[in-house]
């Protein structure tokens, strides 16, 4: 049963029972209550320096709450999510696959990822980076500023470059080695199998400078295509495609579990 107020800044008055309160946080909700409720009905507490809007997301985090019906934005999310440790509460804990707070940042990752990356980072929410990570391969690592790398830290900064360079490693690690020879015809020999295998040994070099870690699978087949149109011979290009097509399958695989592993 509620048993205190919280009135925000604008003097909006939330009714909460303490108990629960005293349960998540560490520090007595930033000293505000008593370790020993005193069961007193409609106790105010007053927090000055806190807008409706923020402690209303706050509070339905604790109470594992949807806030999605309010339509917050995310940096007003952000802001609540941050004020967290004041109230001796743990993001980390509170941020989990199960809440609906956790659906909220995720669905707002598809716009933001790199704000809720950086909340992660802030936070150590590792669970919610994990999937977030996987929208970040298009984001281009010089654009990030210092502001960014300074709110996510240097963990998760050092994780998301490993990330980057990692993707473009396991790609070029799939494209070798090159397509098998096949057995010699009239038409094309040992010696002429051997411009299949420059092209191939071109074009990934061309990739291991070019190929960017969101790279598609059908932008890795319509290079190795367009590098390729000088190659006539039927059982060459049967190879090539058979060696692309295991290459494709490969690559999209590797999307299991693939930000788990790096993000450790």
């Amino acid at each position: 049963m509620p048993d205190i107020m919280l009135v925000s800044s604008d003097a909006v008055v939330f009714y909460v029972d303490q108990q629960t309160l005293l349960n998540l946080s560490t520090n007595s909700f930033d000293s505000l209550l008593s370790i020993t409720p005193a069961h007193e009905t409609e106790h105010p507490i007053h927090l000055s320096q806190i807008h409706s809007s923020s402690l209303n997301i706050l509070l339905h985090v604790l109470y594992e709450l949807d806030c999605a019906q309010y339509n917050p934005s995310l940096p007003s999310i952000l802001y609540s999510i941050d004020l967290f440790p004041q109230f001796g509460l743990s993001p980390k804990v509170l941020i989990r696959p199960q809440t609906p707070i956790y659906k909220v940042l995720l669905s707002q990752a598809f716009l933001y990822p790199l704000e809720v990356y950086c909340l992660c980072g802030k936070h150590d929410i590792y669970e919610l980076a994990t999937p977030v990570s996987s929208r970040l391969l298009s984001l281009a690592l010089s654009t990030l500023t210092d502001k960014d790398a300074e709110r996510m830290g240097s963990v998760y900064l050092a994780r998301l470059f490993k990330l980057h360079r990692t993707r473009v490693q396991t790609l070029l690690r799939l494209l070798m080695p090159a397509p098998c020879l096949h057995n010699p015809t009239n038409k094309c020999g040992f010696e002429q199998q051997k411009a299949l295998a420059n092209a191939w040994t071109m074009t990934t070099a061309y990739l291991s400078w070019a190929a960017k870690p969101d790279i598609s699978t059908s932008t890795i087949r319509a290079i190795f295509n367009a590098m390729m149109t000088h190659i006539t011979c039927p059982d060459c290009l049967k190879g090539r495609d058979e060696r692309l097509n295991q290459i494709i399958v490969n690559w999209s695989i590797t999307k299991v579990d693939f930000f788990k592993k790096i993000l450790l």
